[in-house]
């Protein structure tokens, strides 16, 4: 659930205007507070996204991802997209859809809503669920 809710918020920020710098995404509680004790993702100018520990050391060895004309796929060390993986996408209506390699939509699983600053779960429907 926590990772995808980091997809929603990368996706969120990659489909900003183009960055000129290196952003830093902190996971945060339901209260809005920064969890310090959780890893943060760092969203280089290339649309690479890498995990950092506590301190802020780059952990190379976790798995990355790479966003691209709107959705996030995994990648490797060294930046190269895996396509034989699901990849994520983010509609014009903000929500956040898994997508098989093939390309097909997979509504069964967990989507989830970026709406009024916050990230939802919703159903197939587009309809907020409670938690």
């Amino acid at each position: 659930m926590n990772l995808m809710r980091t997809f929603s918020l990368l996706l969120f920020f990659a489909c900003m205007a183009v960055q000129a710098q290196e952003k830093i995404i902190y996971q945060v509680d339901n209260y809005g507070r920064t969890l310090n004790n959780k890893p943060s993702f760092s969203v280089q100018k290339d649309g690479r996204v890498i995990q950092q520990g506590t301190y802020g050391q780059r952990q190379a060895n976790k798995q990355q991802y790479k966003i691209v004309d709107g959705k996030v796929y995994h990648a490797d060390s060294s930046g190269n997209l895996q396509r034989h993986l699901p990849h994520y996408t983010l509609r014009d209506d903000g929500r956040l859809i898994e997508m098989s390699p093939t390309g097909q939509r997979r509504s069964q699983n967990q989507q989830y809503q970026i709406k009024d600053g916050g990230i939802y779960k919703v159903d197939t429907y587009g309809r907020k669920q409670r938690n």
